[in-house]
């Protein structure tokens, strides 16, 4: 049977649903992460526009003072919440990788005799070890790539609105240019890589089976 990319995610989210609270969590503190990440160089600038806009050195001093303690806070909230969000990502992804190779087993079991005659057994354990290990690519590249570039559009384009509307309208022009872009070249590249997984399932089979049988 052909398996779709379709198929393949919905998989996942099978997998996932299981784990939905430490999902959201897991978002929460890295939306945190990166919103703090966005706040920190607008305090550096106001921190510069304090300093040369100001007359009198010693009244500037604890407006000065005021800033550098609000761009520390924010460093460790962002500090902080990077970690937890560390620390929920290495549970959700573990467990959901437990949980998906323990599903590939359940339905490779039910298999006839035949089926295991006709297949090589380290194809199959690489093709089980290859379903776990692409959620795991594929999750690091959703919670930490895809998830913080769409709140740094959103909070560059909004900045920007108040700024220039002009230059909001060119990032966010390149931006989602650079996302299409980025999407059909995935498509494009994906049959090219479903080869690769073929021939790295074959090679380990071929290799897995002589050394048993040798």
């Amino acid at each position: 049977m052909e398996i779709s990319t379709r198929h393949v995610l919905k998989i996942y989210w099978q997998a996932v649903r299981k784990y939905r609270a430490l999902l959201f969590f897991m978002l929460v503190t890295v939306g945190v992460a990166t919103t703090m990440e966005l706040l920190t160089p607008l305090y550096y600038k106001k921190f510069f526009d304090v300093l040369t806009r100001a007359g009198d050195r010693s009244l500037a001093g604890s407006g000065l003072i005021d800033i550098i303690l609000t761009v520390l806070a924010l460093n460790g909230i962002m500090w902080a919440a990077y970690r937890v969000g560390t620390f929920l990502n290495n549970a959700f992804q573990a467990n959901i990788m437990s949980d998906l190779r323990q599903t590939s087993f359940d339905y490779l079991i039910q298999h006839s005799y035949d089926f295991f005659t006709n297949n090589f057994v380290g194809s199959l354990v690489q093709k089980v070890n290859m379903l776990a290990r692409a959620f795991e690519r594929f999750a690091d590249r959703m919670v930490w790539n895809v998830f913080p570039l769409g709140i740094r559009i959103v909070g560059v384009t909004t900045a920007l609105w108040f700024i220039n509307k002009y230059v909001m309208l060119i990032i966010l022009g390149w931006a989602l240019a650079f996302m299409l872009f980025n999407f059909f070249f995935a498509r494009w590249k994906l049959k090219y890589d479903i080869k690769r997984a073929e021939a790295d399932s074959r090679t380990t089979g071929v290799l897995a089976d002589a050394i048993t049988n040798q």
